[in-house]
């Protein structure tokens, strides 16, 4: 989620769980302050790991007050806090550290996230682990379940196979946005498109913009159980729904499947829309819609169509992010053609229904 006023009013107004915490300082010259934001740490970390999502450690909230305290920018430097978790704990937990302004105060909000390679060791001893508004340590049992889950995979299964059905979609969306930090991409954010009943359907979407070349684009990307036919219908019409409110920069829609997909959906639509085609962009990702070399003046409005990318049988967060940057790169290379299409179908037609 973006890290906005309204989501930081959100947060504050929250309980302590095992995905938020509220400290009121940390003093980070202070050798035991610093064994205690590694725990910290290491404790969300782990706990995001088993239940998927992301965590949130917030710094100068008083949570028995539920008073404001604030910090001094001056004392909390990202890269210091950086190798103070790197050279504390093993694996190191994937977080974020950012100060945001809100009623006038500096509140520290370190932002943590699923890494598949833990759980994470604390150096002065043990696994620790949130457990509801406590911090405590991990069982031999929940340690021994996380070191062997990667080993228990055979090449056909998913880590997100691992995590509950309710769970697997919100983890993989909380992966992608992950991934867009990574690559310090901006405006990243969940968007929920509740849809329009009986046209439109809904469909949440892990959103980032980034500049390619020297335009600017909008990455859109769901994720997808199914990929039959008519799956693939309907999440064609909740972005002609979508689009029309979204659209600022050039649109890139990313459909991300944990299953395979349908060829026949690609086949029908190829027989009713003669100029679309299907081109391979890397190893179980797809771009489909209008060709290269199409001439302008052969397009019709029955060839409209959104561009859009698949992802398709995805097993980790490794290939998530190896999908993700190879349709970025395919962009920078193909970003004349991808930019006139998208010239076509939504600038001069105009097109809103």
């Amino acid at each position: 989620m973006t890290l906005n006023k309204s989501t930081i009013k959100k947060l504050l107004n929250s309980e302590e769980s095992g995905k938020i915490e509220f400290k009121v300082k940390y003093d980070l010259s202070n050798s035991i302050h610093k064994k205690n934001i590694v725990r910290d740490i290491c404790a969300m970390g782990n706990y995001v790991l088993l239940h998927g999502g992301k965590g949130y450690l917030i710094i100068g909230y008083d949570n028995k007050k539920q008073e404001i305290i604030g910090i001094k920018s001056k004392d909390y430097n990202k890269d210091t806090l950086q190798q103070i978790v790197t050279s504390n704990s093993e694996p190191p937990p994937f977080f974020k550290f950012s100060i945001r302004k809100y009623n006038k105060k500096n509140l520290g909000i370190i932002e943590i996230s699923r890494n598949i390679n833990g759980p994470h060791q604390w150096k002065w001893g043990g696994f620790p682990i949130r457990r509801e508004s406590i911090t405590g340590f991990m069982t031999t049992s929940e340690i021994k379940y996380l070191l062997n889950r990667s080993l228990t995979l055979t090449p056909r299964q998913s880590e997100y196979d691992l995590l509950s059905k309710n769970e697997k979609k919100s983890t993989i969306l909380s992966d992608v946005l992950t991934i867009f930090d990574q690559y310090e991409q901006i405006n990243n954010r969940i968007i929920k498109y509740k849809g329009t009943p009986g046209k439109h359907y809904p469909c949440d979407y892990a959103s980032c913009s980034l500049q390619i070349n020297k335009d600017k684009y909008t990455l859109f990307l769901c994720v997808n159980d199914r990929g039959h036919k008519n799956d693939l219908f309907r999440l064609h019409f909740s972005q002609v729904g979508f689009k029309n409110n979204n659209l600022k920069d050039i649109p890139v829609f990313i459909n991300l499947f944990t299953s395979n997909i349908s060829p026949a959906y690609f086949n029908d639509l190829r027989k009713s829309h003669s100029m679309l085609v299907k081109t391979k962009v890397s190893n179980k990702t797809t771009y489909f819609g209008i060709g290269k070399g199409v001439n302008k003046n052969r397009i019709s409005y029955s060839d409209y169509y959104i561009p859009n990318f698949y992802i398709y049988n995805i097993k980790s967060f490794e290939e998530i992010r190896n999908h993700i940057m190879s349709i970025i790169e395919w962009i920078k290379i193909n970003s004349e053609f991808y930019n006139q299409t998208y010239n076509y179908l939504f600038k001069e037609w105009n097109i809103t229904q």
